[in-house]
């Protein structure tokens, strides 16, 4: 037998036990943050591990929280008008409108798709706070509003005139996972923007609270070996993943990214893995 593995197992075991138990005792219930001593000990067994954690855990307590969201959906003759031109408006079909080398894809009632393989806007360049600003203003020809948005992901390509970028939107503090602008800009302009948006309306805060992420991390994470844990951010996201989801209700989801590039969603109050990315 492995005696340092089984070591570790052990360690890990009864470090989630500790977790529920402090949350099913009741003392996380009457406290305002998880105990020190719990937050030093998860890390440390992540980092002998093999898990490399460049944020702090969050230990501060977090309440079951919901978002409602409405039924408007995009303004179609304001985004052909914003996007391709006056003269377009009426021309295509609900789906799509191909004008000037220029093609808009209405997918569905919140998610827009544009292209444009031979933008001429020529762009003074390629730095980030440039790309930011071009992205902003399709963010409002889209009838959104752009401080609401902020970069959640950022690849410079530039050694090949080319930039990736995704915006994010935050909504009272939480980020929307689902509600967001991804685009693709070379030095002549913009080639590429897709948008899915479903309009935030209320948050209800519940009085239960939220179990801490020190047992996801341990459960999905130990053992990981040269694992690099780089975000761990909490915000909403749709039920139904991968299709058009229909749900006007979204629960608090925790997003784990790691060094490699993968996304992990976990609910934050059953701690169900939704995919990974």
């Amino acid at each position: 037998m492995d005696w340092s593995k089984a070591k570790s197992i052990l360690i890990i075991t009864f470090l989630v036990l500790n977790v529920f138990l402090l949350i099913n005792t009741g003392s996380y219930y009457l406290s305002d943050d998880i105990p020190q001593k719990t937050v030093v000990n998860v890390e440390k067994i992540l980092r002998e591990s093999g898990i490399t954690l460049k944020p702090n855990i969050p230990n501060n307590v977090i309440y079951d929280t919901m978002i409602t969201y409405g039924v408007r959906a995009f303004n179609r003759v304001d985004i052909i008008k914003g996007l391709l031109g006056q003269e377009a408006i009426g021309t295509g079909n609900n789906k799509e409108v191909l004008y000037a080398g220029k093609r808009l894809i209405f997918e569905d009632e919140h998610t827009v798709i544009y292209k444009n393989e031979n933008p001429t806007e020529s762009i003074a360049s390629l730095e980030k706070t440039v790309v930011e600003e071009l992205v902003q203003k399709f963010i409002e020809k889209l009838g959104l509003t752009p401080s609401e948005y902020f970069v959640d992901e950022y690849l410079d390509n530039s050694a090949n005139n080319e930039i990736q970028l995704t915006f994010r939107q935050r909504f009272n503090d939480y980020i929307i996972f689902d509600n967001y602008v991804k685009a693709v800009i070379s030095k002549d302009g913009v080639k590429y923007i897709e948008c899915k948006f479903k309009e935030p309306r209320d948050i209800n805060e519940r009085e239960s609270k939220v179990p801490p992420i020190h047992a996801i991390l341990l459960k999905h994470f130990a053992g990981m070996d040269k694992t690099v844990i780089t975000d761990i951010d909490i915000g909403f996201k749709g039920y139904n993943t991968g299709h058009e989801t229909k749900e006007l209700i979204d629960g608090l989801t925790w997003r784990i990214r790691t060094g490699d590039g993968a996304v992990r969603y976990f609910r934050a109050v059953s701690g169900e893995e939704l995919f990974k990315r």
